[in-house]
């Protein structure tokens, strides 16, 4: 039978709707002053009980849940039949909960030490995700045991690694490590303070040990590269080690710091095989890239006349970085990279004992001994291609200085090449080109920084462009032509600004073009082993873009 409420008021007393007992009994109760003998009477205590808090609100109590969620394959053999990791078989996966902190969660960002883990463990593939998951526990719903699908959501912040790597056989492994970290949102809804880490990693066949342990070696670096990175942004390229790599082909590496901009993205890309060696970085929006042939009719130089070329052209970097007003991180980079291309693949003694047991050869396997004399007019380094443009920004605020900006450009490369005939023919041309330009502020002589809040500083524009052709010629085994043919032309131009008025607009520069025909001092070098008389001659083996 339905139960009618009754409301009325009797004096200061006031009836309220029928509640239930305890024991499940409908009652009519009587609330002097409220809540608290209403809660009293319908858990059957007396009315005259000492009154409670009028109140639902429990203080929420701050709770850690700590998750590792994984799934992976390992190679066939990599474990005995009866053997078992963690009480897991080796195709297997685990979900591990805790309260505390007893799962093994990374405190830093360390790829390096994560791939050497999933190499020991033979592991082929693994997808895992594990982190700590903190959240406000009010007590009006049941405290969480697991953690489901969650959505960052604000405060959100993630460092990205990634890597693939490419054996000289064909093999490929890959590692995506991702730690992520700000407030997000359960599959229930619920507020959560993130901070998890992702890891991917697949390795589509086991590698040998020669693989493993340079692969080892590699990771190892990664680690001080990220460290270094993610606190500074500055890339250890040097410290990498690719130069040591002969079991990898290719090397693929993404890195992304926590500040979540493009900028702070470090790419590098480097491949090495039979034919080329080739490298690309990104850096902050810097942009590298560098080719080189291993074959071609340049390989015709000597070691001699590669390492003297590889110092002058590190030299005119050096100078150009110098005219063009590049950070020490452009420059360490554009060393570091230019170095890396042109490392031997053998030990430079290697390299002298060869070049004293076989005589030099064309690409076609022809002997070209003849023309050792006249060939040391080469730089003696395979062709390359050199290319570096840096960030363009813009930071004076002026609208009428609009046109100015910071730059960097550094491009130069080399072509070689050549034909044979007859026996005792040969002809070679080495083309090396250089290009730059670049514009960047200083400050005035009497200020120590550059102000644009009152328009004082100077603005520079540089350019410097130069080629250099050889040219060698053989008939019958005698030199019929040795010349060099060199031009430059360089222009720069210096603006002063005072209080934004122009003060001064100077302009300076040079152009030059030469040819020298050493046909004799190349005979005359040959007939008496008399290199010295060459060398003099031809001066330098590289473009000189500021010669006057």
């Amino acid at each position: 039978m339905a139960i009618t409420p009754r409301i009325s008021e009797v004096g200061s007393f006031q009836f309220i709707r029928p509640g239930r007992t305890s024991d499940g009994l409908l009652t009519d109760q009587l609330a002097r002053t409220g809540g608290s003998e209403l809660r009293a009477a319908a858990k059957g205590q007396s009315l005259h009980s000492q009154p409670v808090a009028d109140s639902t609100y429990r203080e929420p109590v701050n709770r850690n849940l700590w998750q590792s969620d994984q799934s992976w394959t390992r190679f066939a053999g990599s474990l005995n039949d009866t053997e078992v990791i963690n009480g897991v078989s080796p195709e297997g996966r685990e979900q591990l909960v805790s309260a505390s902190d007893s799962l093994n969660i990374p405190k830093d960002f360390r790829p390096g030490a994560v791939l050497t883990d999933l190499l020991g463990r033979g592991v082929s593939q693994l997808s895992s995700t594990s982190g700590r998951y903190a959240y406000a526990d009010d007590g009006t719903r049941p405290a969480l045991t697991e953690i489901g699908k969650v959505s960052l959501k604000y405060g959100y912040q993630e460092e990205k690694f990634s890597l693939k790597l490419t054996t000289n056989s064909g093999k490929e492994l890959t590692l995506n490590l991702t730690h992520q970290s700000g407030w997000g949102q359960s599959d229930d809804g619920r507020a959560l303070e993130v901070d998890q880490w992702l890891v991917g990693f697949t390795l589509d066949e086991s590698l040998s040990k020669e693989e493993q342990e340079e692969a080892l070696q590699l990771a190892s670096s990664l680690d001080k590269l990220a460290r270094r990175y993610l606190a500074s942004g500055h890339l250890d390229l040097e410290n990498l080690g690719l130069d040591k790599l002969q079991q990898f082909s290719a090397v693929s590496l993404d890195l992304k710091g926590a500040g979540g901009e493009s900028s702070d993205l470090l790419r590098i890309e480097y491949r090495n095989d039979d034919e080329q060696r080739s490298l690309n970085v990104l850096l902050h929006e810097d942009k590298l890239k560098l080719d080189l042939s291993k074959a071609g009719w340049a390989q015709l130089g000597t070691e001699a006349q590669r390492q003297d070329s590889l110092k002058e052209y590190l030299t005119l970097i050096e100078q150009s970085g110098e005219r063009g007003n590049a950070d020490k991180q452009q420059l360490d980079l554009m060393l570091d990279a230019f170095a890396l291309l042109h490392k031997p693949e053998q030990h430079p003694q290697d390299l002298a004992r060869q070049e004293q047991e076989q005589p030099p050869q064309t690409p076609t396997g022809i002997d070209v001994g003849f023309a050792r004399s006249g060939l040391t007019a080469l730089s003696g380094l395979e062709d390359f291609s050199f290319s570096f443009q840096a960030q363009v920004s813009k930071p004076n605020p002026d609208a009428q200085r609009n046109n100015e900006k910071i730059s960097f450009g550094l491009n130069f490369a080399q072509d070689t090449k050549g034909e044979t005939g007859d026996a005792g023919s040969l002809a070679v041309e080495q083309t090396q080109a250089y290009q730059f330009k670049a514009s960047f502020y200083e400050p005035l002589p009497w200020l120590e920084l550059v102000d644009f809040s009152k328009q004082n500083y100077q603005y520079i524009e540089t350019e410097a462009r130069a080629t250099e052709v050889t040219s060698l010629r053989y008939e019958d085994f005698t030199l019929q032509h040795a010349s060099q043919q060199s031009q430059n032309e360089w222009h720069e131009r210096r603006r002063t600004y005072v209080l934004g008025s122009l003060d001064s607009d100077v302009s300076e520069g040079d152009k030059n073009q030469d040819i020298t025909d050493f046909t004799e001092a190349a005979i005359l070098a040959e007939r008496e082993q008399q290199q010295q008389l060459l060398d003099d001659l031809l001066g330098s083996r590289i473009p000189q873009p500021w010669q006057r």
